[in-house]
């Protein structure tokens, strides 16, 4: 509740009352892009309010015959015409500015409308027609997305006037007045505060958003900047090899792989601080809608916007994710795992179901070898790879057109000159082919480049998919070939095979598999949010939690007292870092257990700190999951 009555949302300063922003252009944007958002969702809601008080208009009017000309006058001469209008009017461009005072409006004169139906029937049967007034309220409060002063307001005023002609018409006890007023007042409650959740969740993802978009296209100027120091470097080595002919081809091919080393290295340091500043940003976002949802009984009406909220956040973190792997390799641990088995995963993702849905006239086909070997790899980023060839390959698709992909075992005994020189040796090779229109030699020299894309930046992709397809590929030690015609383009992913077995792919964990029993556990950070997430979710978890905010407090706090476990951040850049603090904590607690923490990718600080002992480590943000099983399985050392 604390968290709702904040008077900033990511640091906007906002009205804690209204949910305005005090940035006016700020709340302008916000008003417009709600608008649009909810516009279709409005005149849906016309229809719905047109339909079902129509529907008891007729029966109200069947209840009460001796006064059915007033009831139909009612419905029929007044409230279904306002309704009309305004869904003829929200084709027009005032409607924007208006509908919200309009929508308030409907709540008003349809509350007033069954107030008045009341006091024209006769009691005691006349008493069931507040059940339209709770209707009313409700219909304002939680569905037609009216802002909650707006929804507030308009309740407020449909229940005082429903209760005053209650208390002057009817003569009723005491006690059952009594009851209208609290039932009135609890309902009123209760839908402004589902109306002000709605609304505040509503503004943390546009904010979110905002943010995202904010930090996308600093990237792209800071691409644009890169792009034309690179284009000066190169043309001044051109310039400067013209005089050695016989050197040209060469020099060409090493001066693009300088430049192409140059950029990477730039954008690995750029989209490196950029990770980490989201990551921490993400964190709340990614861990407490789903803190929020344990809580919350399965017909909550929270539980969609929450989930809502969950998704968008974990979508974030996965282009984070993809920075990550842009800026610093794959850099995980890695397991000996079949391409086949990984295929037939992904073919039943969610992510494919969406995409099939996208393209339905596109066909799918597999052709994988029953015989594939193994090979050692970082499922997770390999599935990513798959999923960025396929989407590519779709999109390339104009009409109809089929994408296939195949897996096929390939020994060279020698080096095979494609799109890159493949050395020889044994390897598992993934293949996705489409009969799209192909890629033109002057793209193809660039597609793994980061950033460089033909799609629309935002909308069909990040500009990162072939950049992490080629990241991915180096980290396992693999090549890539890529043929491209007028008849379609053939990705070829070579991967070294592996001996050993496949591991079996792993489901969900359920929570109570990694419950803890009270052990205690102490968590460093420097960042007071990560502090207070990871000591809410450990908490949640059952373990006993201590929190401190630097290396050196650890060290104090651990001279005095002893703990089952540590939690290290790895970067805390104003005093001892997570390996440094840890190398200290084992000097007092030799056989002290611990986990390292960090928004970046596996560092060769991580590793060091590993070798000391701390050897489980976890990315963040922090998920019940990933770091309850972590703690779980060091506890269990």
């Amino acid at each position: 509740m604390n968290y709702l009555l904040k008077k900033k949302i990511m640091n906007v300063p906002m009205n804690q009352l209204t949910l305005t922003f005090k940035d006016a252009d700020l709340e302008k944007s916000f008003f417009k892009n709600y608008t649009e958002k909810y516009l279709i969702h409005g005149r849906f809601c016309h229809g719905v309010a047109v339909f079902f008080y129509s529907l008891l208009s007729v029966f109200n009017a069947y209840l009460f015959p001796d006064v059915q000309f007033f009831m139909y006058l009612i419905s029929f001469g007044i409230i279904l015409p306002v309704f009309t209008f305004g869904f003829l009017y929200s084709f027009t461009d005032s409607y924007k500015k208006y509908w919200q005072f309009l929508f308030a409006g409907y709540v008003i004169i349809t509350g007033s409308g069954y107030t008045a139906m009341v006091a024209i029937a006769h009691p005691p049967n006349s008493n069931a027609l507040y059940i339209g007034i709770i209707i009313c309220l409700f219909f304002g409060y939680a569905f037609i997305r009216l802002r909650a002063i707006y929804a507030c307001i308009a309740g407020g005023l449909v229940s005082t006037g429903y209760l005053i002609l209650i208390i002057g018409k009817y003569n009723s006890p005491d006690i059952i007045l009594l009851n209208y007023v609290i039932n009135f007042l609890g309902i009123n409650f209760l839908g402004t505060f589902i109306a002000y959740s709605m609304e505040l969740f509503s503004r943390r993802n546009f904010l979110l958003i905002n943010d995202l978009m904010r930090k996308k296209e600093e990237l792209r100027k800071s691409q644009d900047v890169l792009e034309q120091r690179v284009s000066e470097r190169t043309a001044e080595l051109k310039a400067a090899n013209q005089a050695i002919l016989e050197d040209m081809n060469q020099r060409l091919k090493l001066e693009a792989q300088l430049r192409q080393s140059q950029k990477m290295e730039a954008m690995g340091l750029m989209a490196g601080g950029v990770a980490h500043d989201l990551n921490n940003i993400l964190s709340g976002i990614v861990s407490y809608p789903e803190l929020l949802l344990l809580d919350l009984p399965e017909n909550s009406p929270l539980r969609k916007p929450i989930k809502t909220i969950q998704e968008s956040g974990m979508r974030a973190a996965d282009v984070v994710a993809d920075l990550l792997t842009v800026a610093r390799g794959v850099a995980i641990g890695k397991e000996i795992a079949n391409l086949n088995t990984l295929i037939e995963v992904y073919l039943k993702s969610a992510e494919h179901q969406k995409l099939t849905a996208s393209y339905p006239s596109i066909t799918f086909k597999t052709k994988l070898a029953p015989d594939l070997l193994n090979i050692n790899c970082s499922p997770i980023h390999i599935e990513k790879a798959l999923m960025n060839l396929i989407s590519n390959a779709s999109e390339a698709i104009e009409n109809r057109g089929t994408v296939t992909i195949s897996t096929f075992n390939q020994y060279l005994d020698k080096p095979l000159n494609g799109y890159e020189d493949i050395q020889s040796g044994e390897y598992a090779v993934l293949m996705i082919a489409d009969n799209g229109t192909g890629i033109s030699p002057e793209d193809l020299a660039r597609i793994f480049e980061p950033f460089y894309t033909k799609k629309v930046m935002g909308r069909t992709g990040t500009g990162l998919g072939l950049a992490i397809v080629w990241n991915t590929i180096r980290d396992h030690g693999g090549y890539i070939n890529v043929k491209s015609s007028e008849k379609g383009t053939i990705f070829e992913l070579y991967y070294p095979v592996s001996g050993g077995e496949a591991l079996p792919v792993k489901g969900k964990i359920p929570l109570i598999d990694y419950l803890g029993h009270g052990e205690k556990i102490l968590v460093v950070d420097d960042e007071e949010r990560q502090r207070i997430i990871a000591s809410d979710i450990l908490t949640r978890l059952k373990y006993n939690i201590r929190a401190v905010s630097s290396g050196k407090e650890a060290i104090a706090y651990l001279k005095k007292e002893s703990v089952d476990l540590v939690i290290l951040d790895m970067i805390m850049p104003k005093g001892l870092n997570g390996r440094e603090t840890f190398q200290e904590i084992i000097k007092i607690h030799p056989a002290q257990k611990a986990i390292i923490a960090s928004g970046f990718s596996e560092t060769k600080e991580v590793k060091l700190a590993q070798q000391s002992g701390a050897r489980k480590y976890i990315k963040k943000p922090y998920t019940l999951e990933k770091i309850g099983m972590a703690v779980k399985e060091e506890l269990g050392k």
